[in-house]
């Protein structure tokens, strides 16, 4: 909602400049402060990235309790995300959803074909050696009609984790 808004104000400047000259010359100001800080954000994203390489690897997440709520367009996976990391706060990762028609409910997915696949991400904050909910949206386009047994796999893609700051408490003295 945040990012509406800033570019609703960049627009509302912008328009102002163009239409209105006595107002030109502080709508300008603020469509370049506005467009600063755009870039500022944009860049700190870029370098922080290249700078703190991500190393939580995907075997440092443990899904578990998975569940799938079907729709008519779209596909719901929910459960629980562990953080087995000792060092980086998961911030979210991607998981790639994969609907196979197989034969039999036992077959092998060499013996199926793949009808509907799709990417998604689960936006978490989970700090490190925790549990915490998720979520994450599918949308299947044009999937055929069923010929055999649905089975669902899933496979973990990519993950987003920064490195968790230690955090210092104040002195408590017990009374």
């Amino acid at each position: 909602m945040h990012i509406a808004i800033f570019f609703a104000a960049l627009a509302g400047a912008l328009i102002a400049a163009i239409t209105d000259r006595q107002l030109r010359p502080v709508a300008l100001m603020f469509a370049v402060v506005m467009a600063a800080l755009l870039a500022f954000v944009v860049w700190d994203e870029l370098i922080r990235d290249q700078a703190n390489p991500n190393e939580m690897t995907l075997d440092q997440l443990a899904l578990t309790e998975l569940a799938i709520e079907q729709d008519e367009r779209f596909v719901r996976v929910s459960g629980r995300a562990e953080n087995l990391s000792e060092g980086h706060r998961l911030r979210e990762f991607r998981l790639l959803a994969t609907l196979h028609d197989c034969p039999a409910a036992e077959s092998a997915f060499t013996d199926c074909q793949v009808i509907a696949q799709d990417d998604g991400i689960a936006r978490v904050d989970i700090p490190p050696g925790q549990v915490r909910a998720f979520s994450a949206v599918f949308s299947f386009r044009d999937v055929p009609e069923l010929q055999g047994v649905p089975i669902w796999d899933y496979e973990l893609t990519a993950l987003r984790a920064t490195t968790e700051q230690a955090r210092t408490s104040p002195n408590v003295s017990p009374r």
